[in-house]
């Protein structure tokens, strides 16, 4: 990929931010014309570039920044720009976003006191990202984004491709997929056009639900398609599935991260930990394991039957996850869609109220 960024692109962040201008006001015109728009270098941009690029995000950046503008202090305020021009590269800034959105999606409620930014923990050198103070209760919370590790990572770009190379073959049917570790980058093209073929031939058919497809190499499942149903538009629309194996990996790997975050958080407070998962290997079935615990198969050896268990190795099983009392998971962007995981086995249980608060 060209290393340069397009007069074209440049100019369309220029047009966002003339729109949603507050974003000028708060970062500064010099340092948006030194860093966003006189910086042409794809590799040392400023990580908002990309989020000003699209015009829906850079709304939303300038309602969040507004309202913390607006509703709190001008010091804490400057930390978050400060916080905001320091977070160049795109992962630092990724882990900043949802504490913005999550700070001012809860100061422009009315049912809190006082929402706290950072606030430091009495007799301790940890720091939670958020507490929130109603009239009878404090929740302290720390926000978390979900990273895809080095192997993840190439497996999403695997899914991206795979995603872009069907949406060329502009069938119109719903499809659920599921790629195996086995399938691998040069397995594309050969998938892709099997995959056209198969589509064409169930178009002669009006019982075309029914079908399935398993694209196989070398007596080896690769992938697995399931057809929903026909969609409205000329496209394909996919939902990517995880084989057990990934499904295992993700849910460890999610586990282990709020292990982490949970040392954080004081001990005997009603506490929540906030995951983003926005990414194509995270999505809800995973944080639901990962929370609490696997679901497998139990043998009976004897009677020669299986019955489906929920295994005990979740969060909620370790030690440090009764400190917690309640886990929440969300796609950037769209903190307003939130799901709520209630850990039974916390020491300190959130009221239902301040759940459904929350």
């Amino acid at each position: 990929m060209n290393n340069t960024i397009s007069l074209e692109e440049t100019q369309r962040v220029k047009t966002n931010l003339d729109k949603y201008d507050k974003i000028r006001k708060y970062l500064g015109n010099d340092w948006i014309n030194d860093n966003i728009l006189n910086n042409r270098s794809r590799s040392s941009v400023h990580a908002i570039f990309w989020h000003l690029y699209d015009s829906h995000k850079a709304k939303l950046i300038e309602k969040w920044l507004d309202i913390i503008y607006k509703k709190n202090s001008l010091n804490i305020f400057q930390k978050i720009i400060q916080k905001i021009k320091n977070s160049k590269d795109e992962r630092n800034f990724l882990s900043l976003l949802p504490e913005i959105e999550i700070y001012a999606y809860y100061l422009n409620l009315k049912d809190f006191k006082e929402v706290m930014y950072e606030p430091n923990l009495i007799s301790s050198q940890k720091k939670a990202d958020l507490k929130l103070i109603t009239i009878n209760d404090e929740i302290y919370i720390e926000i978390t984004r979900i990273f895809p590790d080095e192997i993840s990572t190439k497996r999403e770009e695997l899914l991206s491709n795979i995603s872009l190379k069907l949406a060329e073959l502009r069938h119109p049917y719903y499809i659920d997929l599921k790629i195996f570790n086995e399938f691998k980058d040069n397995d594309i093209c050969e998938f892709i056009i099997e995959m056209d073929d198969f589509f064409k031939k169930i178009e002669h058919y009006n019982d075309y639900e029914k079908y399935s497809y398993q694209y196989i190499k070398k007596n080896t499942i690769k992938a697995e398609i399931l057809i929903l149903k026909k969609t409205d538009s000329s496209h394909i629309k996919i939902r990517f599935h995880m084989s057990s194996a990934q499904k295992v990996e993700s849910s460890g790997r999610l586990k282990f991260k709020l292990i982490d975050e949970s040392d954080q958080l004081p001990v005997g407070t009603n506490n929540v930990i906030i995951l983003d998962i926005k990414t194509m290997l995270v999505n809800p079935d995973n944080v639901d394991e990962a929370i609490y615990g696997q679901e497998g198969i139990e043998f009976n050896k004897e009677k020669r039957i299986g019955r489906s268990v929920r295994f005990k190795n979740g969060f909620i099983h370790t030690e440090i996850g009764k400190n917690v009392g309640l886990i929440m998971s969300y796609d950037e962007y769209n903190y307003a869609n939130r799901l709520k995981y209630v850990n039974p086995f916390a020491v300190v249980q959130l009221p239902k109220d301040l759940v459904d608060l929350l």
